[in-house]
């Protein structure tokens, strides 16, 4: 399966980081191409904690549910998507470290397309720069955003 991986040094400690990484809603904020974001129960990432996604891929509206299936406080979250109209399987993880300047923070997206209607009419290279344009834009907002 195809895999996508950042790698980012944030000048904020673990604490600051997570307080921003762990709010669902921050996705909306920081990802250009998300329109909504639901999370039930509300609050900062908990194990079992469902996401809902709407976004727009080229025009076309696409929405991914997603649940929090590992959560380790300061350290790691794990989503797990829901098959959806573009991805048969996704899977993000996110793991925080502690450095000597702030914080490393690495997120390893796998997935793997799905063969819906709206997947062949985008196609597999459109939706891939799509999730590296997104998730550049998301983890370079979030590391301004905590840098503040």
């Amino acid at each position: 399966m195809p895999t996508l991986k950042w790698t980012v040094d944030v000048k904020a400690s673990k604490e600051e980081v997570w307080r921003i990484l762990a709010d669902p809603l921050n996705i909306e904020k920081f990802a250009t191409d998300i329109l909504l974001v639901e999370a039930e129960p509300p609050g900062l990432a908990v194990v079992g904690q469902k996401v809902r996604v709407v976004g727009k891929v080229r025009g076309k509206r696409v929405e991914f549910r997603a649940e929090h299936s590992e959560v380790i406080d300061h350290k790691l979250i794990k989503m797990t998507y829901l098959p959806s109209s573009l991805f048969r399987q996704l899977e993000a993880i996110t793991v925080l470290e502690t450095t000597s300047d702030g914080t490393k923070v690495t997120d390893v997206l796998t997935y793997e397309l799905s063969k819906s209607l709206l997947m062949r009419s985008l196609g597999s290279l459109v939706v891939r720069q799509a999730l590296k344009k997104n998730l550049g834009q998301y983890w370079k907002k979030l590391k301004r955003f905590a840098e503040l």
